[in-house]
């Protein structure tokens, strides 16, 4: 059966009593839209209100939800027990981003930690969590970054916050947990750091090289601690570059690959330049070497190698590599600009003087 509200009368009351028979359907339906939900005095402003449990009363809360969407005074946010577990993503819409901030300090004390961590383990089985950070994917363009900053320190004498990356203890059999980075690029160092023969021992000074002419000389000097464009060549030169004869030659270079214990080494040349008219006279020398391809991690070979029919230059000598660790390499008959790469560098005797040198980075 149809009810037609506009043929029910209102009743007499003032607000709709769903309980009083003469109240219409048409009148309640209005008292109800035109009422106003007035909290009870004393609430917090743009407090996020909590139903009382037990008698539906409102209740104050400490948390607020500003008018422009910031959420504040928050202590904790746990997620459910579904397998997608808490998820925290900014819009897809260009430069949105999230951040963790650590509270800042008050005027003489410490800001606060920032920390993201994973679960424990079950209480007697489990694996603990994983903690991870993934800067967002692109449909077309570049994909989202991922930053760890720590803050300044402010004032006088006040250490910088620290960025810390630490992995999981095993229990009993279990394994450790691994701190996985992929695609690594980073500047470990300042524009100042140096590299110097991985394994070997300054000399005397009057240690020197015996060059031999139309050999290529290669010493490992350890990892790009950067991507780099350009290395300097630090030595000194004991005996000055005559030149003389045809294809006569003086360069100093840098060459990348792995370090074979007690055997040769895959070389590639990653950048020369000629020194002839540098070390035609004696004294300390620092050479710049234009490099390309040189990643963080990229194992560096210092290079050097003259060709001459007169008077070949030597550089100062470090003590040779008794125990041909596979540190010193040369090939020979070649010259170091022209040598096909990548090219075998073949184990230096365990006699042979390598040179006393550096490469500034």
């Amino acid at each position: 059966m149809a009810i037609d509200a506009t043929q029910v009368t209102h009743g007499p009351n003032d607000e709709a009593d769903w309980t009083d028979p003469s109240e219409s359907v048409a009148g309640k339906l209005d008292e109800l839209a035109s009422k106003t939900l007035t909290a009870q005095s004393g609430l917090t402003d743009n407090a996020i209100m909590r139903a009382d449990g037990t008698g539906g009363a409102i209740q104050d809360s400490s948390v607020i939800l500003a008018d422009n969407g910031g959420m504040t005074e928050v202590r904790s946010i746990t997620g459910g027990s579904v397998a997608a577990g808490l998820i925290i993503q900014a819009p897809d819409v260009t430069g949105k981003l999230i951040r963790i901030n650590g509270g800042s300090g008050t005027a003489t004390g410490n800001g606060g930690n920032a920390s993201l961590r994973a679960g424990n383990g079950g209480a007697t089985s489990g694996n603990g969590g994983n903690a991870t950070i993934v800067g967002g994917d692109a449909i077309e363009g570049n994909g989202g970054d991922v930053t760890l900053t720590a803050a300044n320190g402010v004032g006088t004498n006040q250490d910088g916050g620290d960025v810390v990356i630490a992995s999981g203890d095993n229990t009993g059999s279990g394994l450790d947990g691994k701190v996985t980075i992929e695609g690594l690029e980073v500047a470990l160092f300042n524009d100042n750091a140096m590299l110097a023969p991985i394994g070997l021992s300054m000399g005397n000074l009057t240690d020197v090289t015996a060059n031999v002419s139309g050999t290529v000389y290669c010493l490992y000097l350890g990892r790009a601690l950067r991507a780099i464009t350009t290395a300097t060549f630090l030595t000194r030169v004991t005996t000055a570059f005559v030149s003389g004869g045809v294809g006569t030659n003086a360069e100093v270079g840098v060459f990348t690959g792995a370090v074979v214990a007690n055997g040769n080494a895959s070389l590639s040349r990653v950048g020369f330049t000629d020194v002839a008219t540098v070390f035609d006279s004696t004294g300390i020398k620092a050479v710049t070497i234009t490099v390309s391809g040189v990643s963080i991690g990229d194992p560096l070979w210092l290079a050097w190698g003259n060709t001459t029919n007169d008077t070949k230059f030597e550089l100062r000598g470090m003590l040779a590599d008794d125990i041909q660790s596979g540190v010193f390499t040369s090939v020979v008959l070649s010259r170091l600009s022209q040598v096909t790469v990548p090219v075998t560098a073949v184990l230096e005797a365990a006699t042979t003087v390598p040179a006393w040198a550096r490469l500034k980075i």
